[in-house]
């Protein structure tokens, strides 16, 4: 929304007070603004977000669109975790931040669109685990990071998630491996070794000798990475339909 500059006196005496606030909530007006009615307030509020001086993100709750951290509002809004490439870059994994701020949950999906930007909750189940705080935001540690990107795979990509591996300097493999024993799901097995072999003929990235092999032991049926036409690794019963042009090629 463009912003539109001439503003009432009495808008820009809520502005002046406000203008420097993250986040303008019920318990800010409160404070601010003792002797208004709240309804006078929210008016004001509501005139100053059609100017495009603050942003709405649901009823009597604006953000400074100047000031907002939109992970630390993600996190406000539901509880859970930072995850996929939001994590990834908490860790500096990624050298970009995504538009797309995702936050893992325990079984709670939603989409809030903010323009620019966009948080999408996902519902993890007993994948809900695997986090911590660091500084001011909760987030998956990096091994259940790159954990969560490959069982979502489909919002990252393999080409992200095979690099980010090979940056990542002080990964524990033992604490990776343990969220895989949580699971039954054979094909998030396959794919997973399947890229982590790539990693090791191709980039030769030193993987601990255990990995490679119990993932190995939990594979299933034939499981399809990709669309279009295919190559079959018969090692994995995996049908490659991207390729290693799109699984490694940053390595090339």
């Amino acid at each position: 929304m463009a912003k539109i500059n001439y503003l009432a006196p009495t808008e820009q005496e809520i502005w002046s007070l406000i203008n420097e606030k993250e986040y303008i909530d019920n318990e800010l007006i409160r404070l601010v603004f003792p002797d208004k009615s709240p309804e006078y307030v929210r008016k004001i509020l509501h005139s100053l977000w059609k100017k495009g001086y603050l942003k709405r993100v649901q009823r009597d709750f604006y953000v400074h669109p100047e000031q907002v951290d939109y992970w630390a509002l993600a996190l406000r809004l539901h509880e859970g975790y930072l995850g996929l490439s939001s994590a990834l870059r908490l860790h500096n994994l990624i050298d970009y931040e995504d538009v797309s701020i995702y936050v893992m949950t325990k079984e709670d999906y939603n989409k809030i669109n903010f323009g620019e930007h966009e948080i999408i909750y996902l519902p993890l189940g007993a994948a809900y685990t695997g986090f911590k705080q660091y500084g001011k935001y909760t987030a998956s540690t990096p091994e259940k990071t790159i954990f969560d990107c490959l069982l979502k795979a489909n919002l990252v990509g393999y080409g992200i998630i095979t690099k980010a591996i090979y940056s990542s300097s002080s990964f524990d493999w033992d604490e990776f491996l343990a969220f895989f024993r949580m699971t039954d799901n054979k094909s998030l097995h396959q794919r997973t070794g399947y890229i982590l072999e790539l990693l090791e003929s191709e980039a030769k990235m030193k993987i601990p000798k255990h990995v490679i092999p119990y993932l190995k032991s939990q594979r299933g049926n034939n499981v399809h990475l990709g669309e279009g036409k295919t190559v079959f690794n018969k090692d994995w019963n995996i049908q490659d339909g991207l390729g290693r042009e799109k699984i490694i090629g940053w390595w090339h």
